[in-house]
């Protein structure tokens, strides 16, 4: 016994009609659906009083096509795609900090003196915008009486790519501390003076 698959019967274009809308699709089936002038049901409903024939399953194609609401030109349209670029560049810029801290770590402390062997909390920070998650380490750190990192007398407390050599040198509390952000570095050094220096703070 040799079993031939059923293969979908095309339905004459006239056996239903489309109704196309914005928010639904309304399909109209005539009873006989394949032209044969035999009733034939895609389903099989309780309470039906006609005979219906079953035949091979049917295949219908139906294409809906609206109205555009607007009109777009790409000669009018301008592309983004360097706007973004450079907004999205301008989110990535990462800004550094170094500031002088309270004891507690929490804020910042509003005065820039400080006396002989007291401890002198210091924050470097990054702000990383958009940018991914990144730790920040200090390369290197002197101290001098000038603003400029070349003036002389000048002590470099961190050095070799961010060793805290003031604690090795001078056996004094300065040591960097557990982090508690990855975009955050508190290390802290106890103050001196230059032997050139005649002020107390």
């Amino acid at each position: 016994v040799v079993a031939k698959s059923k293969q979908p019967v095309r339905a004459p274009a006239e056996s239903l009609s489309v109704r196309c809308g914005e928010e639904k699709v309304t399909v109209a089936v005539k009873k006989d659906f394949l032209g044969n002038g035999q009733i034939t049901g895609l389903r099989q409903y309780s309470g039906c009083n006609s005979s219906i024939l079953k035949t091979n399953p049917a295949e219908v194609a139906i294409q809906c096509h609206f109205q555009r609401r607007h009109y777009v030109s790409s000669n009018a349209m301008k592309p983004l795609w360097k706007t973004f670029a450079f907004e999205m560049q301008a989110k990535r810029q990462l800004h550094f900090s170094l500031r002088l801290m309270a004891e507690d770590w929490q804020s910042h402390r509003p005065s820039n003196e400080h006396f002989v062997r007291d401890m002198i909390h210091i924050e470097a920070a990054v702000l990383q915008g958009h940018h991914v998650p990144l730790r920040i380490f200090v390369d290197s750190c002197v101290v001098t009486v000038n603003p400029d990192p070349t003036f002389r007398p000048r002590y470099p407390f961190i050095n070799n790519h961010g060793c805290l050599t003031d604690a090795k040198l001078t056996g004094a509390q300065s040591y960097f501390l557990p982090r508690s952000q990855e975009d955050k570095l508190h290390f802290q050094l106890k103050a001196f003076k230059f032997k050139q220096d005649d002020r107390n703070s």
